[in-house]
């Protein structure tokens, strides 16, 4: 009687451990753990900041996100067991193609966010206009980041505020930028030109971002919800403007340094994401498959440059083939 579904205590036992919460969104891939490539993610956060001890000062996260006021965003109720702490549902996708490429260091400052729009000409009045968030502009055909946007990005962005912030601290320590794996940040002028200024640039597991990468884990949140708050906007001067609001109510002091503490980065400790690191040094810095899966490792590392340089000729040899059949 006591495994029937139709017995009391049953019935009890699985009410009991039900409630009832907001669900988000997450997109079904995420779903999919590679576990090597957290242990390999892991093992080279150790083997780096033994080697390195990063300042606060020198440790970053950077990344794009989608901006947009959409209804599908929305939370929604859902019954789920007490085990699950923070329910996911699907992503439905959304036809609005705004980018903000934004960077944070786990010394709470954050960069200049770049603003990647469809429009061929930006309003002088979001050009001129003063506020405390920084916003630089640039325009693609497709409104997301791409490689050359990325290269621009490093060379304009990154590495400027990175020279300021060591001649202010008189040090010429090396950096620590991570990032996921779009494929646009797999660029072999970009890694070089990292490794030239002393950059070291890692790659989060594929599909993990929501666990490790800072500005994903409450900072990108704070953002989305303020813009659902405001009114949809009728032009995209108003557009900007409510994201350049909503950047200075994400973008804290305490939000960001709660987002590297969350995530493990810093201080490093990766007992708070859950997972505890059981591997050697040497397994955590090897080379990529033929495929190349670069979640978890050192995309400045000789070694990965050389495959993404082959992955490169191979790509550009297929385009030339393909227009000659043509």
């Amino acid at each position: 009687m006591g495994n029937s579904p139709r017995d009391p205590i049953f019935i009890n036992s699985i009410f009991f451990n039900l409630y009832l919460c907001n669900s988000s969104q997450i997109e079904k891939k995420r779903t999919e753990v590679s576990q090597i490539e957290v242990n390999r993610y892991w093992g080279l956060m150790k083997v780096l900041f033994e080697k390195y001890h990063y300042p606060p000062e020198f440790i970053f996260n950077m990344d794009e996100t989608p901006i947009c006021n959409d209804s599908n965003r929305l939370s929604m109720k859902v019954v789920c067991p007490n085990s699950i702490q923070k329910p996911k549902r699907n992503l439905e996708k959304s036809s609005f193609h705004i980018s903000a490429v934004c960077c944070v260091s786990s010394d709470g400052s954050s960069l200049p966010t770049l603003i990647i729009s469809k429009l061929k000409t930006i309003p002088s009045k979001l050009i001129l206009q003063n506020h405390l968030v920084q916003l630089d502009f640039v325009q693609t055909n497709s409104g997301f980041i791409d490689k050359d946007i990325y290269y621009l990005w490093m060379l304009k962005t990154f590495i400027p505020f990175l020279e300021k912030t060591r001649n202010r601290l008189n040090s010429n320590h090396p950096a620590l930028l991570t990032l996921d794996g779009h494929k646009s940040h797999f660029d072999v002028r970009t890694c070089e030109l990292a490794i030239k200024h002393g950059i070291d640039i890692v790659c989060f597991p594929v599909n993990e971002t929501h666990i490790y990468q800072p500005l994903d884990c409450g900072i990108f949140c704070s953002l989305k919800n303020h813009l659902k708050r405001q009114d949809i906007p009728k032009s995209f001067t108003h557009f900007v403007t409510n994201a350049r609001d909503g950047m200075q109510v994400a973008f804290t002091f305490k939000n960001i340094i709660s987002a590297f503490k969350h995530t493990g980065i810093y201080p490093l400790n990766p007992e708070k994401t859950g997972f505890s690191l059981e591997i050697n040094n040497k397994s955590s810095v090897s080379t990529p498959s033929k495929r190349i899966h670069l979640g978890g490792t050192l995309l400045t590392q000789p070694e990965i440059v050389e495959k993404l340089k082959q992955r490169e000729e191979k790509q550009i040899k297929k385009r030339i083939r393909h227009n000659q059949d043509n």
